[in-house]
């Protein structure tokens, strides 16, 4: 399974009961009502979790966030900068990027202060470096 079926399987599994609703990996997700800004949260948990990356507060945007696709590059840009094959990580959005992707997070009711502190307790079992 390769990175963007395993990222739609768990979006699907958590956040849609296993009922995959046929949105497309270029949907974004937030528009779609599929997640909210906790449930991005679930998804950064899980991204730490699964690919064994960090995410920083500084890479919380909608171009690294919104889609599935979009959250699998930004993973693969990850995974590169941490074994030494890239720079730093830049929000990068893809060329097929839909408007949404332009929507700041807090357009979606947010990714207010606090968040990152209830995943952080939330997931302590889950072994996430959440800040």
């Amino acid at each position: 399974m390769d990175r963007q079926q395993q990222i739609r399987a768990y979006i699907v599994e958590s956040f849609l009961l296993g009922q995959d609703n046929g949105f497309s990996n270029t949907d974004s997700l937030l528009e779609a009502g599929v997640i909210d800004s906790t449930g991005v949260m679930e998804v950064i948990g899980f991204l730490e979790k699964t690919f064994a990356i960090e995410v920083n507060d500084s890479d919380l945007v909608p171009e690294n966030l919104d889609t599935i696709q979009n959250i699998a590059k930004f993973v693969a840009r990850v995974l590169a900068r941490s074994s030494g094959q890239a720079g730093p990580i830049e929000s990068q959005p893809s060329d097929d990027a839909s408007p949404a992707s332009n929507i700041g997070l807090a357009e979606h009711g947010g990714l207010e202060e606090g968040h990152r502190d209830l995943l952080g307790r939330g997931t302590a079992d889950l072994g996430g470096s959440i800040r």
